[in-house]
């Protein structure tokens, strides 16, 4: 909120600017976890897999 006012740029753009940024982060957290999920449920289908051919 302060940077729109401080800023010399109109106010749209560096409100803009900024939810694109909080947009942005979401997104990233958002695809992180994604990717966290599918990796440990990779990790867990291959023990599986380990586990029943063991025994």
């Amino acid at each position: 909120m302060g940077q729109c006012i401080v800023s010399r740029m109109p106010l749209p753009i560096t409100c803009l600017i900024m939810v694109r940024r909080i947009i942005w982060s979401i997104a990233m957290a958002v695809s992180y976890q994604a990717i966290l999920w599918i990796w440990v449920a990779m990790r867990f289908r291959s023990g599986e897999q380990q586990r029943s051919s063991r025994t």
